[in-house]
């Protein structure tokens, strides 16, 4: 037969067993609440890249923007506070490999990288939910008078694309014939390499094709303009380091998962926020 269920008595005590149990279970959660989650380091690029990220990178400056905002909140889900780290792009992922940080938004089409833990499906391949589409628009100078629907793939075959130093796709579009300069670090370098003609367009790599235009047209008017067809498109990832993941799987899951949910909507609230500022 199955044991009766347990029943207290108004005014009485229960039983020992009970309140052993009850006991227990408010020690877990006061240990709990006791430790809580340790700082994650979070690398960023060192740079302004907006409308991900704003401001010069001073040591007095705090940082801001859409990507700023979505890995707080992506931190945030687990209750973890995050300490960023700015870095130059070329150094982030050995940074990651390194376990000098412990995430980073990285692009990547492969999860073949030592030392970082992609996320992954129950089959074991890259969890394509678990990204953020990125595509890579390409600004040239309104004055060459190019059709906005121009092919950047074929336009640029010989002629000089300007890309931010250390984007890691710069030699598959070396080998497909169009000539890189990515001696410049950040975005305004390039604008006005650019608009002295000692590059012939800049490619970058945004969440939205779109998230830009607020940017070029109040600092360079009708000067810049985007083309309407894209470089390429690719995949970013909040990735961990293999050693973090390690020792904090279930955290590192459940911060994939909750931009796999909820995060990549709420990046495009906020690249539309940061969009209207000037």
């Amino acid at each position: 037969m199955p044991a009766s269920p347990v029943k207290t008595l108004p005014g009485r005590a229960a039983p020992v067993s009970l309140r052993c149990a009850a006991a227990s279970l408010l020690l877990m959660l006061a240990s709990a609440a006791a430790t809580p989650c340790a700082p994650i380091r979070v690398g960023i690029i060192n740079h302004e890249r907006p409308p991900y990220y704003l401001d010069n990178g001073t040591a007095d400056t705090p940082p801001r923007g859409a990507s700023v905002d979505l890995i707080k909140a992506i931190a945030d889900s687990v209750g973890c506070p995050v300490i960023l780290v700015r870095l130059p792009l070329a150094r982030i992922r050995t940074a990651l490999a390194a376990g000098l940080i412990d995430f980073s938004p990285v692009e990547s089409q492969s999860g073949d990288a030592d030392g970082i833990a992609f996320p992954l499906d129950r089959n074991g391949q890259l969890d394509w939910e678990k990204s953020v589409v990125a595509t890579t628009v390409v600004f040239v100078r309104s004055g060459d008078g190019l059709a906005p629907d121009t092919e950047p793939a074929h336009y640029f075959q010989g002629r000089s694309l300007g890309i931010s130093h250390g984007t890691p796709y710069v030699q598959p579009l070396r080998q497909a014939g169009i000539r890189i300069d990515d001696g410049a670090i950040d975005v305004a370098r390039n604008f006005d390499k650019l608009r002295r003609r000692r590059i012939d367009g800049f490619a970058l790599t945004l969440s939205m094709p779109g998230a830009m235009d607020r940017f070029v047209e109040t600092h360079y008017g009708k000067e810049v303009v985007r083309l309407a067809r894209p470089l390429k498109t690719a995949n970013v990832w909040l990735l961990a380091n293999r050693g973090y993941y390690r020792e904090h799987p279930e955290q590192v899951e459940a911060m994939w998962r909750w931009l796999s949910n909820y995060g990549r909507a709420h990046f495009v609230e906020l690249i539309k926020k940061y969009s209207k500022e000037p």
